[in-house]
């Protein structure tokens, strides 16, 4: 989180600077001009804010590694989405203020005389000409992206409806990319910051298209070749002939019914068998119907493998994980049982819900694996970071992989002093 918001001011900072060099200030000021210099500012944040939402969508692999991860894009996604709901509200507020200075008595509303329309001779008249359509394009598709935002933002709608909605944001920023070309101002286009619009509105609009005909990823066939219900949780044996393979803890996109879902993978890859399991809790909504609604032999979609939370750094570990959050875990204890660690690892999971018998099993891997498995029986009680301190005496000296519920991840980041920290931000909305 900390890498999202620093990357977030500097991004930030960036384009204020861009945007303060090519800003042409008036010389006298007054409601009007101040009126345009906040639309400017508002309207040029905005649009870049949402054009990053639109690029981070299709799921850009080369942006995984800079970025940490496809989790840590859809975290810096949710954010942009936050600053071009935040700038679309003060532009239209920017807007409507002289209005409001009117009704308040503290304005007359005069304004000086506008030009007349220009003979069209460049490009630059011809978009002089159409500033009152774009203007009022731009107010319509204001209000539509308010409520389109709100709703990806309200986790109590349900998922499936906030997918169909969301979809509708493709026709809304192409509108806005029209309003955007239209009335920024002329001086922008020579400018640093004229090329970096014309670059995020050029990469939006493809990537809208990407996302409007479904072109997102690499979706391939897989077949449920195995179901089973423990409780809660929901195993998912799938084949899947033409996967490329994934390392320990990354996960895929599954397609069924036509509703997509990111779930970490659960196993290794053996390119032999060519076998997927996820496992998958009963958190409601998408996953409370799903195991009604898959048989054996069903034909689903899967995209991926993403994610960087692959244990990868080569030092000693601690992992830490409660509820769901085993799955990535267990995908690497899979693939140490055949090749057992070289390095200490100190796997704490907390979870009121787990049978003996899959304790019993995780126990029997671990060993084989070389892991030290200390399973906590309460996702709540029990398992804080001086437990784990006490527990690993060189903790300060491994790294952290932690992986769970947002409550519980935010109360153990930060809490253990370990030499570096990796998470798992699978909330993506």
């Amino acid at each position: 989180m900390r890498n999202i918001k620093l990357l977030l001011a500097a991004i930030f900072c960036g384009v204020l600077v861009l945007w303060l060099l090519a800003m042409p200030f008036p010389e006298e000021w007054g409601v009007f001009p101040v009126r345009n210099v906040l639309l400017q500012l508002t309207g040029v944040i905005s649009i870049l804010a949402m054009s990053g939402c639109l690029i981070l969508a299709v799921r850009p692999r080369m942006l995984e590694t800079p970025l940490g991860g496809l989790d840590k894009m859809y975290r810096l996604h949710k954010w942009l989405g936050i600053i071009a709901l935040s700038g679309s509200i003060l532009h239209w507020s920017s807007k409507q203020f002289p209005k409001w200075l009117v009704a308040l008595g503290l304005f007359d509303g005069k304004r000086p005389p506008r030009p007349p329309l220009p003979e069209v001779l460049t490009f630059k008249d011809w978009l002089v000409t159409q500033r009152h359509l774009a203007d009022e394009i731009g107010e319509y598709a204001f209000y539509v992206a308010v409520v389109l935002l709100v709703a990806a933002l309200v986790k109590r709608i349900p998922y499936r409806w906030f997918a169909r909605l969301h979809i509708l944001i493709v026709p809304v920023y192409l509108a806005l990319v029209w309003h955007t070309i239209v009335l920024a101002n002329f001086a922008y286009w020579t400018q640093p910051l004229g090329w970096l619009l014309a670059a995020a509105l050029l990469s939006g609009s493809v990537c809208a298209l990407m996302a409007l005909f479904k072109r997102i990823g690499n979706p391939q066939d897989a077949t449920v070749s195995a179901l089973s219900q423990n409780g809660r949780l929901l195993s998912l044996s799938l084949h899947a002939p033409k996967w490329q393979g994934h390392r320990a803890g990354q996960f895929l996109f599954l397609r069924a019914h036509g509703e997509s879902h990111p779930f970490t993978i659960a196993s290794d890859w053996v390119p032999d068998d060519r076998k997927l399991t996820l496992v998958i809790k009963d958190l409601g909504d998408y996953t409370h119907r799903l195991p009604q609604r898959l048989n054996v032999g069903d034909t689903v979609q899967i995209d991926g493998a993403y994610g960087r939370f692959d244990f990868s750094d080569g030092q000693a570990q601690i992992w830490v994980s409660n509820g769901i959050g085993f799955t990535p875990f267990l995908a690497r204890l899979n693939e140490l049982a055949r090749q057992p660690a070289t390095q200490p690892i100190d796997w704490f999971h907390a979870d009121r819900d787990l049978s003996a018998e899959m304790i019993d099993h995780w126990k029997a891997l671990a060993r084989k694996a070389n892991v030290n498995f200390h399973p906590v029986p309460s996702e709540t009680q029990g398992l804080t970071a001086l437990h784990i301190e006490q527990t690993v005496q060189d903790s300060a000296n491994r790294s952290l992989w932690l992986c769970g519920s947002c409550s519980f991840t935010r109360s153990m980041s930060g809490a253990l002093k370990t030499r570096s920290e990796h998470l798992e931000l699978f909330e993506f909305r």
